[in-house]
């Protein structure tokens, strides 16, 4: 019966404080606008593959109507961001297998790889179970899936959804502040062991000159 086709019974949830003063909020409102601009600014400063336009993120507000704008933006990019990881996800994947492949002596071309996860030796398998693993511990740690969306359709007040869209967006900032410090760690890391590389050179070249200088003297 195409009378009925998507067709369905809905009900319309108000917010509990829909008649309420909104106004009473707006130092809070202000917080966390100015938490999510810092956010942004963090994606442009670490050069964040996928991230907010800064010019639409500044012309958000946070009362009722602006807060449900901010959620389907951050929904878009929570969204972006895990169809990212898991392309990063697949091609690690398959750079494992190709790698199996080429250890075994098979031939390995630029088409896609096709192989049942069965038939593969442990050891590989373990690797990729936790790539897997990683990967979703990741996307949990992120916030994505339907789950926190779900959640903010449920509140029924505009002042405990600003509350949970502003842990939403401090969870990500401490995600990027925690990349970086990490990524700095590794910098650092890289820096010292080039040091220590080029001091051994050093050394090394010191010791000879010393050694001609003694010969020739004699």
């Amino acid at each position: 019966d195409n009378s009925k086709y998507l067709q369905a019974e809905v009900e319309v949830l108000l917010d509990n404080d829909d008649r309420g003063d909104l106004s009473l909020l707006h130092d809070e409102a202000q917080l966390t606008r100015k938490m999510f601009e810092k956010f942004v600014e963090l994606q442009t400063r670490y050069n964040e593959t996928v991230r907010f336009n800064q010019d639409v993120v500044k012309e958000l507000s946070m009362d009722r109507d602006g807060l449900w704008r901010a959620i389907g933006l951050w929904k878009t990019y929570m969204t972006q961001m895990a169809i990212q990881k898991e392309k990063i996800l697949q091609e690690q994947i398959t750079e494992i297998v190709k790698n199996y492949f080429i250890k075994n002596g098979k031939t390995v071309t630029n088409e896609p790889i096709r192989v049942n996860f069965d038939e593969l030796p442990k050891p590989v398998q373990d690797e990729l179970n936790l790539l897997t693993q990683r990967f979703q511990a990741d996307t949990d740690t992120m916030g994505g899936g339907p789950y926190p969306f779900q959640r903010l359709l449920q509140l029924k007040g505009h002042e405990t959804r600003l509350d949970f869209f502003k842990k939403l967006v401090k969870i990500q900032q401490h995600r990027l502040m925690a990349q970086e410090m990490l990524r700095n760690f590794e910098r650092e890391k890289n820096k010292r062991r080039g040091e220590r590389k080029r001091r051994k050179r050093g050394k090394r070249g010191g010791g000879g000159g010393g050694e001609d200088g003694d010969s020739s003297s004699q």
